[in-house]
């Protein structure tokens, strides 16, 4: 399983081999696609398990909507963020340190 190490900045060699922009694809799929599974899981017996998943993921789905907001790949960046939007209650989206969601 993928873990929160993903969020480190590109090793150089994967840059080197050009591969980095779909390393970084990659993550944002996995990562929109986790979203997804989640947001209907919020709600019901699992719904606590599914939260503190997706808290535990929660700097690498913002990487990944950064990413797709960068590279301006708009549907991966709608689909994220409205999953993002949806699945996380207004309490639980921390804070970044200069004060942004």
């Amino acid at each position: 399983m993928i873990v929160g190490a993903l969020v480190l900045p590109i090793d150089k060699s994967l840059v080197e081999a050009g591969e980095a922009e779909r390393t970084r694809g990659a993550h944002a799929a996995f990562f929109t696609e986790l979203a997804e599974e989640a947001a209907p899981r919020l709600h019901g017996r699992h719904q606590l398990e599914w939260i503190e998943r997706l808290e535990a993921e929660h700097d690498n789905l913002r990487a990944a909507l950064r990413w797709a907001l960068e590279v301006r790949q708009a549907r991966t960046a709608l689909r994220l963020g409205a999953y993002l939007g949806l699945t996380f209650p207004p309490n639980l989206v921390r804070r970044s340190p200069a004060g942004r969601p």
